[in-house]
């Protein structure tokens, strides 16, 4: 930046003043969703899966919960790059990122209640990669919505 007779001079065509703000509801929204959508994963990540594994394979509980850390990771780290990139060129009805984080959110509950209920490592191991899918498209479109909310048209 420059600065030309007490102006500064910015490569910015939009000023400041003319930028839209992000409303109060908006950020208040976006402060409280991941806590719903992620305080459960984590409290059960953290909580239930070590004491699943430890009641149905006490030998191996710690091998299979860094297994499942591990893949879960992997798999994040996949589709959350995945999942951004299509939201942004997602045209609906319901617009481009609310698909991703209301089927994620369906989809992340769902595996939550089913992964309660196994009685194989390998299944949980298998559902919580659906979770981490689920939860990386949520992640994934609903961080952007800031931009697509302030941003200059």
């Amino acid at each position: 930046m420059s600065k030309k007779n007490n102006e500064i001079i910015a490569n910015a065509k939009v000023k400041d003043e003319d930028q839209p703000k992000l409303p109060w509801a908006a950020s208040w929204a976006m402060f409280i969703a991941p806590m719903i959508w992620y305080g459960p994963t984590v409290g059960v990540r953290n909580t239930l899966l070590p004491q699943l594994f430890s009641q149905i394979d006490p030998v191996h509980e710690v091998w299979a919960y860094g297994i499942l850390g591990a893949v879960a990771t992997l798999v994040s780290a996949i589709t959350n790059l995945l999942f951004g990139a299509l939201s942004d060129v997602t045209r609906s009805r319901w617009g481009k990122r609310r698909p991703y984080i209301v089927w994620g959110t369906i989809v992340m509950a769902l595996s939550l209640i089913v992964v309660a209920n196994l009685k194989s490592g390998v299944a949980i191991i298998i559902v919580w990669i659906v979770d981490a899918t689920a939860e990386n498209a949520i992640a994934a479109s609903i961080y952007p919505q800031i931009s697509d909310w302030i941003a200059p048209k």
